[in-house]
């Protein structure tokens, strides 16, 4: 019962991906109540091309034993995009950028470091920063442009060289924010419809 529509979603996830739409070979005749062949909607006897002029969607209805109903709507991904040149000190929108490490003093050169790398896409330097696995030492920064971003990674260098900074959490500057742990495991939350199937036990 847990896994009812697994198999449906699988199909309609490589039909989305693939571009194809998979034949329904248990169908042997067609209600002429149905009307198809006045409509848009048709029964694929055999494997064809999925055409659209726009995102390929499907849906997926699952019907538990126990009640559980879901329906699920996949789209396909968009395309992906080419990563835009922006003129050095270009402003853009805002970003979030991580810089975590075991101790302050290595957050610290980190901070320095990265004003000295940052000749790329902020928002690519921004994903990869939150990709990496946080540190006891953790400092976060908003920014909008490379010259914010060095002027907050240099303050919040000198702050935490300093010992000002202290355990915090402590604001450094707007849009600023540096702490230490230990932080407490997150959990994840699950609300449920309260429907039996999702009692405990």
């Amino acid at each position: 019962m847990s896994a009812a529509g697994a198999a449906g979603l699988i199909k309609a996830a490589l039909s989305v991906h693939r571009g194809i739409l998979p034949p329904q070979p248990s169908i042997s005749e067609q209600n002429p109540k149905l009307g198809l062949d006045s409509g848009p909607f048709f029964l694929a006897r055999e494997a064809r091309p999925w055409e659209s002029a726009g995102p390929r969607r499907a849906g997926v209805s699952s019907f538990g034993f126990g009640g559980t109903n879901v329906h699920v709507v996949l789209e396909e991904a968009p395309p992906p995009r080419r990563a835009r040149t922006r003129a050095p000190g270009a402003r853009h929108r805002a970003e979030l950028f991580l810089v975590s490490a075991p101790t302050p003093a290595l957050v610290a050169r980190h901070a320095r470091e990265l004003c000295a790398a940052l000749d790329g896409d902020l928002a690519s330097i921004a994903r990869t920063l939150a990709s990496r696995t946080p540190g006891n030492a953790r400092l976060a920064v908003i920014a909008d442009s490379a010259p914010t971003l060095r002027e907050k990674l240099g303050i919040a260098a000198q702050a935490i060289e300093a010992g000002t900074a202290g355990k915090g959490p402590v604001q450094l500057a707007p849009g600023c924010l540096f702490g230490q742990g230990p932080f407490p495991e997150a959990k994840i939350a699950l609300l449920f419809a309260g429907q039996g199937a999702q009692r405990v036990g």
